[in-house]
């Protein structure tokens, strides 16, 4: 039987999580974060499977339209009990992805963030690069991604930097992958990681 739903006498019944408290978390640590971790997979799944029913549900109204209403009301019966269970398991969701949170290290943040950040900027930027680049010495030359140019003016040095002479654009791996992509750092680091 899953979480959010209980067998009644004759009927299913849905339920919301109990609240959180930080004290019996942190007491029941011990293997809370594998079954926290399970137990969210499972409540994903079934999230998905909910909104392809939703999808499915709608895609059959929108067929009935010339049916009799009785078809057309048992139809929303159908989606409307879908969508109540939907609600419950986005509580529930919630509630497994919180006791996640609460069980992960927080003294270790800052450092797990540098160590992504160097992770980030040691990626190497030729592998990010589109296109065809020439080795020349110590570099590789090849046209700038960030403006149109017929003679190659973008360079990426054995540092793992580039620089563009033609726009003047230059970085590490994260500053390429940020101007490539349109995006801020935190966003770039979370993506190159």
């Amino acid at each position: 039987m899953v979480d959010w739903k209980h067998q009644g006498k004759q009927n299913y019944h849905y339920r919301y999580p109990p609240g959180l408290n930080r004290d019996k978390i942190t007491i029941f640590q011990d293997g809370l974060q594998e079954i926290a971790e399970t137990k969210l997979k499972e409540c994903w799944s079934h999230y998905r499977w909910l909104k392809t029913v939703e999808t499915l549900y709608d895609e059959i109204y929108a067929e009935h339209q010339d049916c009799s209403q009785w078809t057309k009301d048992i139809i929303l019966i159908y989606k409307t009990t879908e969508l109540l269970e939907k609600h419950y398991l986005e509580k529930w969701i919630k509630y497994w992805y919180l006791i996640t949170k609460f069980l992960q290290p927080q003294a270790d943040t800052f450092n797990n963030w540098t160590v992504t950040v160097e992770k980030a900027r040691s990626m190497p930027i030729e592998s990010l690069y589109t296109g065809q680049l020439k080795r020349s010495g110590n570099r590789l030359s090849g046209r700038c991604p960030f403006h149109e140019e017929k003679t190659p003016s973008f360079m990426i040095f054995d540092s793992n930097h580039f620089k563009c002479f033609g726009c003047g654009k230059f970085g590490d791996a994260i500053d390429y992958y940020m101007e490539l992509k349109g995006c801020g750092f935190a966003e770039a680091v979370k993506e190159m990681a």
